[in-house]
């Protein structure tokens, strides 16, 4: 259910900045947003007060949404009116609950700019809403301009987990991102260092690969990669899922200097016989067999 909605003027390190991409991802939660002139300097996630770095929650739980710096706003007579629609959706995709407008009670009274460092929604399900534990819930986030037409949606699907699965969480992340398209992060103790995405192929027009090479890390092991599992995406301009033509493909290698160092090498594959293959997204999610550690690499070439 919904549970609260409210203004914030803290900010957190290590969040997962936006892009200059009008549709995307954000790593971790695998959140979809699309730009219609509202943005921020970030998006988080949290869970408990830590970087939430899964879209597994147990009933009883809140987690959290923050848009750091909100931009895009009109100012009318000094002052800004935002506002927040939310819907969540069972797994039927029946309503579970609903507000046109978290704020509606303060839309004629505006915020001062000094209040307006970021704003935030909790949300949370539990057994009144009539879910279980392997059901996949929807949520729709929408932050608006009351006084104009720009808005920023997000769309969250959350599975809901048994109570006794750990949470996925971080005190501390490394995240990594560039204005070329790649966007980072990992938490668990990895330490990000290099990130490399191009598009080759040994066999052209064959076969095609979105490459994703994390370099030089630090916090895990070879054996951990191996025994862990991950997964792979690819997404058109409109962040619609595309069918896989041959399975994606991971390696894994380690270097010796002062610190034992893993590199990482995921090749997604691409249909080279389509014209806007260079303009999909790519994610990419490794984690270890308990959760705990994680790490999500999400490309756009944006040619």
């Amino acid at each position: 259910m919904l549970r609260y909605i409210s203004l914030s003027i803290f900010t957190f390190l290590f969040s997962a900045s936006l892009t200059a991409q009008t549709n995307g991802i954000l790593p971790f939660t695998g959140i979809k947003y699309f730009r219609g002139g509202i943005w921020g300097k970030a998006i988080e996630v949290k869970l408990n007060g830590d970087t939430w770095m899964s879209n597994r929650l147990p009933l009883n739980y809140d987690f959290e949404i923050r848009l750091v710096e909100p931009r895009g706003l009109k100012q009318v007579g000094g002052k800004y009116f935002p506002g927040i629609k939310v819907l969540m959706l069972d797994a039927k995709k029946d309503t579970i609950a609903f507000a046109a407008n978290l704020f509606e009670e303060n839309k004629g009274i505006g915020l001062d700019e000094a209040y307006l460092k970021s704003l935030k929604v909790s949300l949370g399900f539990t057994e009144n809403d009539k879910v279980k534990p392997g059901d996949t819930c929807y949520q729709y986030i929408t932050f608006f301009d009351t006084k104009g037409n720009n808005d920023l949606r997000l769309e969250f699907p959350v599975i809901i987990a048994k109570t006794t699965d750990s949470l996925q969480t971080t005190v501390t992340t490394y995240t990594s991102s560039s204005t070329t398209g790649y966007n980072a992060m990992a938490g668990g103790g990895i330490e990000l260092k290099k990130i490399e995405t191009y598009i080759d192929s040994t066999y052209y027009p064959k076969s095609l690969y979105h490459n994703l090479r994390s370099a030089e890390m630090l916090g895990i092991t070879i054996e951990e990669v191996n025994n862990g599992k991950f997964q792979t995406w690819v997404y058109d301009e409109k962040m619609n899922e595309l069918p896989f033509i041959k399975p994606s493909k991971q390696f894994v290698a380690k270097t010796f200097t002062d610190k034992e160092q893993i590199n990482i090498l995921a090749q997604v594959p691409l249909n080279p016989d389509d014209k806007k293959n260079r303009q999909y997204t790519v994610r990419y999610r490794w984690e270890s067999v308990d959760g705990k550690k994680v790490l999500d690499i999400i490309n756009n070439f944006m040619y």
